[in-house]
């Protein structure tokens, strides 16, 4: 049986192997009779302005944005991000994989439909259960796609009241489909 550190490599393995695909989709953000509109084309013949392609994935695959561009995407992180990330965490405690399969960016939401991997998410998400995993509602750190937050085992103390709470870090990664924010997947490290 895995150890909860392997478990937990398994779920960053897991992660890391769906993150380095390339982008399968790009999103435009066009300015069309004075409104912004997204779309997956790029802006047509009536559209004012130049089109800005906004990647529905990570930008680590050489993307940039502008300051205010990257302002914009750490904000909608910051007053989306936390809840969609902490329903995200309380699925995958309670056993609901499906619904948590199903609240992924679309390109994740077909690579973790293998039952396998909903497999290896039950069981961690079971993992959770039994140590009484609780994650803290706010994020301990904001970037412009990820945010970071911290969950303790059995957070009121262990049953000889001298022992503290062991804590997990949990990162979640986000991408944009369609100008709205979803979640990419969850990585959990146990420690510091």
């Amino acid at each position: 049986m895995p150890t909860p550190r392997t478990a937990a490599w398994r779920l960053v393995l897991l992660g890391a192997l769906c993150a380095p695909l390339p982008l399968l989709a790009a999103t435009y953000k066009c300015t069309v009779d004075g409104k912004v509109v997204y779309q997956q084309a790029p802006c047509g013949p009536g559209a004012e302005g130049e089109a800005m392609r906004i990647q529905s994935g990570p930008t680590g695959g050489g993307g940039s944005y502008s300051g205010s561009d990257a302002a914009r995407m750490r904000q909608q992180l910051a007053r989306e991000g936390p809840r969609l990330a902490f329903d995200a965490f309380e699925r995958l405690k309670t056993g609901r994989i499906d619904e948590y399969v199903a609240h992924l960016c679309p390109r994740e939401r077909q690579s973790f439909s293998n039952p396998t991997i909903k497999g290896s998410l039950k069981a961690e998400g079971a993992r959770m259960a039994a140590d009484k995993v609780e994650m803290a509602r706010q994020p301990a750190d904001t970037g412009i796609d990820a945010l970071t937050f911290y969950a303790y085992h059995n957070p009121f103390g262990a049953s000889d009241g001298r022992t503290p709470p062991k804590r997990v870090r949990v990162n979640a990664a986000f991408g944009r489909d369609l100008g709205q924010l979803c979640l990419r997947a969850m990585s959990f490290w146990s420690g510091s």
